[in-house]
C-alpha cells in the first residue's frame, strides 16, 4: 500500500456520506485530514484531526487523532486517546464511520450521565513549522490505559502555580547539572501537558570510541531523554507513590538525536507503541525537510531496554530508595525481594531475611569514573548547588531520571539487558578475559597498597599496554611527545629499574589530555575548550523564564497597582544581600553616547520598564540580581548586582567569608544593539582565573566567557533578564571548575578595568571562534 492509496481513499470518503461528519478535507501536511463533526450534543461543530502513523505503511500503522477544541467532552477524549489501536489496517472511510458511530455512542453516554467535561489541551505542532499551533489530545502520542487513568484522577483541585513552581525549579537543577532542555510544547499555554528533552553530549560520557562504534552511536550526539506528563507535572510524592492499580504519571523515551532538540514528530512517534515497531528509520514519519532529519530521534537495541527500564521500574526504585536511604543496585535487589515475598505469601510459604536492611551506597560513580563529574553527583541525595541529604520535595524528578537512564546505558555491559540485575564478576558474556593490566596509578586512592594492590573501583583496572623494548635510534628526539603524568613517589619501572614513562597517545581520545607536567594553564586551557563550546550553547532555558514571567504575572495580578514592594523573607540556604549597600560613588559614570540611536533607546526603555516591574513584584532571594533604577541615568549603561547565591556553592562561601554580599557587574549597550549583544564584565570583586582553576566562566579581566554575548550566540529577541539569569547560572556552575574569589592578598579589593576585561573579551572569542561585534570598540569609553 502507498501514499497514492491513501489519497486515492481519501478522495472516496469526500464524496460519501457518514452520520454526523459534515466535512472531509485533506490536511496540511501528507497523510492528514480534517474531520467536522455536528451533533445534538455538542454545542458546536467538533473538528477532529487525523493522521497516519505513515502514510507509506497505510493502513497497516493505522491513525492518530487530536483536536483543536478546547471542551471535548470526556467520552470523545478517551476516544481519540484509543484510537491509534483500533484503526490498524483500516482504510479512511472504515476510520471515519467507526469514529462517527464512537462518537454518538459517547455523546449520548455523557448526557444521560452527566458526566464532567475536561480539559484536553496540547500545543503540539504534528511537525515543527513554527506556525500553526495544534492543540491535541497529547495522550494519544504513547498514551496507555495507565496515563488514562491518570487523567481520568487528576480532576480533583490543585494548585497549579505550586506545581509550575516545582517544574521550574527541577528544570533549574537539571540545567545546573549540565543538561540542556528543550522544550517540544508550550508549556507556558498549557502547562498541565507538557513534552520536554533533557540532553548531553555523548562525548560528555566518556565512552572509549570502539564502545560507540560497536553500539553505533556516535560522539558528536546527544543522548536524550524524552519526559511527557499529561495530567499536570506530577510532585515526587506522587511519582513514587505507584502500584498495580496507580500507574506512573509521566512517561519517559530514552534514545540519541544529533542535536539536543528532537524533532516534535519523532519524539511524539517514540511514544508510540505502533511506530516503535515501524520498518521505516524515522518510526514512519517520512514528510519531514531535510532540518527534521537531522534532529530525529533514534532509538537502539541498546537504549531501547534503558527505556522499557526507566518507564517500568524508576518511580518503584526510586521509592525504594527515598524510604530505605539505599542505592540503585539495593534498591532493584530490594524490589526483587518483594515480588518474590509477594510470590511466596501468595503460596503460602516464607521467605527468609526478604526484610532485612539493604543498607549500604555504592563506592563507585553514579554514571562513569569517565564521565564528567557534575554527572556523577547523586541527584537523589542533593541537588547540584545544594547541600547534601535534601528532602524529597526538594528532588528533581527530571534530573534523577535522567542520571538514571544514563548509569544504565553507561554501564549497560555489567547489566542483565532484560531483567537489569548487575552481572555478576564472572560473567562471561560481557567479560572478556584479559592478561595484562594496567592499574590506575593514583596510589593514595587505593584501598590498599601492602602486600597487595587494592582498588575498589572495578574501571581502574584495564588492558592497555605491551611493553616493548627498541632499539636505541641516534639523535631521535622525543620532546615533542607527551606523557602521562605518573604519581611521582610510584613510579613504574621497566626490567632494568628505569622509569618508564607512558606516552599520552597510548590512552583512548577520551583519556587524552593536551599536557605537559607542570603547565597546569595548558591543561586548563585545552581541556576546556571544546567543553565550553558545548556549554555555552543555547538551549531552550528562556522557556523556562517566559514561564516564570507568566506565572508572576498572575501571582500578583489580584495586588493593588501602588504595591511597590513585596514581604522580604530570610533564606537560611542563601547568601543574604540587602538592596542599596554598593557605594555608587565607586562605580563608573558614563555620559549618554552621542551615537544612540532611537531603536536602542526603545528597545532599552522597554527592558528597563519591564525589569523594574518584575523586580518590584519579586522576593530578591528568588530573583537573583538586583538594579538600583534610581542610579540609572545613562539607559546604555548599566550597574547590575548577582547575590543571594546557595551557600553551599564555593563561591557564596568565599563570599561569606570576605563578607561580599553581591557581584557587581557593568552592563554597556552597543551603537548596533539590539543587533549586536551587551557586553556584560564583572567590576567587583576579582575571580580566581581560570589558569589557576578559577571558573565561573570569569575571564582574567573580568568579562564574561559566555557564546550568547557574542554574534554567534545572540539573538535580537533575547530579553535582558534572560541574559542576567543565564550570566548568574554561569557563575553558579561547578563544571568544569567552580568560581572562586581571588585571595585578598593577590589584590582581590581592585575592581577590573574596562580595559583588561574587552581585551580578556577578545582572547576568549578568539581561542573558542566566536563572533566578535563589531561594536566593541565603542564600548571602551569611560
Amino acid at each position: 500500500m502507498t501514499r497514492r492509496k491513501f489519497n486515492s481513499d481519501l478522495l472516496a470518503a469526500t464524496q460519501q456520506s457518514v452520520a454526523h461528519v459534515s466535512r472531509v478535507e485533506k490536511g496540511d501536511d501528507d497523510g492528514t485530514l480534517v474531520v467536522t463533526f455536528e451533533h445534538g450534543a455538542l454545542a458546536r461543530p467538533l473538528t477532529i484531526r487525523l493522521g497516519t502513523v505513515s502514510v507509506d505503511d497505510y493502513p497497516d500503522l493505522g491513525f492518530f487523532a487530536y483536536s483543536d477544541d478546547d471542551d471535548i467532552p470526556a467520552g470523545i477524549s478517551d476516544l481519540l486517546v484509543t484510537l491509534s489501536d483500533m484503526t490498524t489496517k483500516k482504510s479512511v472511510i472504515d476510520v471515519l464511520r467507526m469514529i462517527s458511530k464512537r462518537v454518538d455512542t459517547a455523546l449520548d453516554t455523557t448526557q444521560d450521565e452527566d458526566v464532567e467535561m475536561t480539559d484536553v489541551e496540547d500545543d503540539t505542532d504534528v511537525e515543527e513549522t513554527g506556525t500553526d499551533e495544534y492543540s491535541s489530545d497529547d495522550g494519544f502520542y504513547g498514551g496507555t490505559q495507565q496515563s488514562r487513568a491518570i487523567g481520568q484522577q487528576s480532576r480533583l483541585p490543585h494548585s497549579g502555580r505550586e506545581i509550575n513552581d516545582r517544574f521550574i525549579q527541577d528544570l533549574q537543577q537539571a540545567k545546573s547539572a549540565g543538561f540542556k532542555i528543550a522544550f517540544l510544547s508550550d508549556v507556558t499555554r498549557h502547562a498541565s501537558e507538557c513534552t520536554f528533552a533533557l540532553s548531553v553530549p555523548v562525548s560528555h560520557l566518556g565512552l572509549p570510541d570502539d564502545t560507540l562504534e560497536a553500539w553505533e552511536i556516535k560522539s558528536k550526539e546527544h543522548m536524550v531523554l524524552l519526559c511527557k506528563y499529561d495530567s499536570g507535572y506530577p510532585s515526587m510524592d506522587k511519582f513514587t507513590s505507584v502500584s498495580q492499580n496507580h500507574p506512573s504519571t509521566m512517561t519517559f523515551a530514552f534514545g540519541t538525536c544529533s542535536t539536543y532538540k528532537p524533532s516534535l514528530s519523532s519524539a511524539l512517534a517514540a511514544f508510540n507503541k505502533n511506530t516503535r515497531n515501524s520498518k521505516t528509520a524515522e518510526y514512519g514519519i517520512s514528510n519531514r525537510n531535510v532540518l527534521d532529519q537531522e534532529a530525529v530521534f533514534v532509538q537502539a537495541q541498546i537504549t531501547s531496554s534503558v527505556d522499557n527500564f526507566v518507564n517500568s521500574e524508576l518511580a518503584l526504585l526510586l521509592q525504594n530508595r527515598l524510604n530505605n536511604g539505599v542505592s540503585w543496585d539495593k534498591a532493584k535487589q530490594m524490589l526483587q525481594d518483594q515480588a518474590r515475598a509477594g510470590h511466596l505469601r501468595q503460596s503460602g510459604r516464607t521467605l527468609a531475611g526478604v526484610d532485612h536492611l539493604h543498607g549500604g551506597e555504592e563506592l563507585e560513580p553514579a554514571v562513569s569514573i569517565a564521565a564528567r563529574s557534575q554527572l556523577n553527583i547523586d541527584y537523589v541525595l542533593r541537588s547540584p548547588d545544594a547541600t547534601p541529604h535534601l528532602s524529597k520535595d526538594q528532588l528533581s524528578l527530571p534530573l534523577i531520571a535522567a542520571q538514571f537512564a544514563l548509569r544504565y546505558f553507561v554501564k549497560s555491559t555489567q547489566y542483565c539487558l532484560v531483567c537489569h540485575r548487575k552481572t555478576e564478576h564472572g560473567f562471561s558474556s560481557v567479560k572478556p578475559a584479559i592478561s595484562l593490566c594496567e592499574i590506575i596509578n593514583r596510589t593514595q586512592d587505593f584501598v590498599s597498597k601492602h602486600p597487595y594492590y587494592v582498588v575498589n573501583n572495578v574501571n581502574w583496572i584495564q588492558c592497555r599496554y605491551l611493553l616493548v623494548q627498541r632499539r636505541p635510534h641516534s639523535n631521535s628526539s622525543s620532546s615533542n611527545c607527551i606523557y602521562v603524568v605518573q604519581d611521582s613517589k610510584q613510579a613504574p619501572e621497566g626490567p632494568n629499574g628505569k622509569i618508564l614513562r607512558v606516552p599520552m597517545a597510548a590512552l583512548p581520545k577520551w583519556r587524552q589530555i593536551t599536557e605537559k607536567p607542570g603547565s597546569p594553564a595548558l591543561q586548563s586551557t585545552q581541556a576546556s575548550s571544546s567543553q565550553m563550546q558545548d556549554d555555552n550553547k543555547l538551549d531552550d532555558f528562556g522557556e523556562i523564564i517566559h514561564l516564570q514571567k507568566t506565572l508572576a504575572a498572575t501571582e500578583v495580578s489580584n495586588e493593588e497597582e501602588s504595591a511597590d514592594t513585596v514581604i522580604v523573607k530570610d533564606d537560611p540556604t542563601k547568601l543574604s544581600f540587602t538592596p542599596g549597600t554598593v557605594n555608587v560613588d565607586s562605580l563608573p559614570k558614563l555620559p549618554a553616547p552621542v551615537w544612540a540611536t532611537d531603536n536602542g533607546r526603545k528597545v532599552l526603555g522597554k527592558e528597563l520598564k519591564a525589569l523594574q516591574k518584575l523586580q518590584a513584584k519579586t522576593p530578591p532571594q528568588q530573583l537573583g540580581w538586583y538594579i538600583n533604577f534610581e542610579n540609572v541615568d545613562n539607559m546604555f549603561h548599566w550597574i547590575v548586582e548577582l547575590h543571594s547565591f546557595e551557600l553551599s556553592l564555593p563561591l557564596a562561601q568565599d563570599m561569606k567569608r570576605n563578607k561580599v554580599s553581591s557581584i557587581v557587574l557593568e552592563v554597556r549597550f552597543g551603537q548596533q544593539f539590539p543587533v549586536s549583544p551587551p557586553f556584560v564584565r564583572v567590576i567587583r570583586p576579582r575571580f580566581l582565573p581560570f589558569s589557576q582553576r578559577g571558573g565561573g566562566h570569569v575571564t582574567a579581566g573580568g568579562a564574561m566567557c559566555m557564546e550568547l554575548l557574542t554574534n554567534s550566540g545572540w539573538s535580537p529577541v533575547s530579553s535582558l533578564e534572560s541574559v542576567l539569569l543565564q550570566v548568574r547560572m554561569a557563575m553558579c556552575s561547578l563544571d568544569p571548575y567552580p568560581a572562586r574569589l581571588e585571595a585578598a592578598s593577590r589584590g582581590q579589593s581592585a575592581d577590573y578595568g574596562i580595559g583588561e576585561a574587552i581585551e580578556a573579551y577578545r582572547r576568549s572569542a578568539t581561542t573558542h571562534g566566536w563572533d566578535i561585534p563589531s561594536d566593541l570598540n565603542m564600548m571602551n569609553f569611560g
